[in-house]
C-alpha cells in the first residue's frame, strides 16, 4: 500500500470516527434536555384542599396538546397541586395555563398561571 492511500484511508477512518462521536454526543445531549413542554390552557376548580402554600385544583376540561399520536392528554378530573401564590383571590371557575412534558407512563404537569375562568351563559 502507497503513502498516498494510506493518507487516505486514515483521513477517511478519522472523518467517520468524528462524525460518529458527533452523533452520540448529540443523542446524549438530547436525552439530558428531555421532551419538550408544551403549552394548553384548561378550565379548573378548587377542591377546598391546601397544604404548606399549596392548593389543590381539578381540571374540568381535558386538555390535549400536540397533534396525532404524539399528542399529551390530560384528562379531565385530573387533580394537581399549585402554589396558592398562582391563583386569584376570586371563588369559582379558573382558566390555568399549563405546561404539558411528555413522561414515561404519564406527561407531567406543570401550572404556570390560572386566572378567574368566565363562564358564558346564554340568555333566551
Amino acid at each position: 500500500m502507497g503513502k498516498r492511500t494510506r493518507d487516505i484511508l486514515l483521513l477517511t477512518c478519522c472523518l467517520a470516527a468524528i462524525g460518529a462521536a458527533g452523533y452520540f454526543i448529540r443523542g446524549i445531549m438530547t436525552d439530558l434536555s428531555g421532551a419538550p413542554v408544551r403549552q394548553g390552557e384548561a378550565t379548573a376548580e378548587r377542591t377546598g384542599k391546601s397544604t404548606d402554600g399549596k392548593v389543590e385544583i381539578r381540571l374540568t376540561q381535558t386538555l390535549r396538546v400536540g397533534e396525532g399520536p404524539h399528542a399529551q392528554v390530560v384528562p379531565d378530573g385530573t387533580v394537581l397541586q399549585v402554589e396558592a401564590k398562582l391563583l386569584p383571590a376570586a371563588e369559582g371557575a379558573l382558566r390555568c395555563k399549563l405546561g404539558v412534558q411528555a413522561g414515561k407512563d404519564t406527561p407531567r404537569v406543570t401550572v404556570n398561571s390560572c386566572a378567574p375562568g368566565t363562564v358564558s351563559q346564554r340568555i333566551d
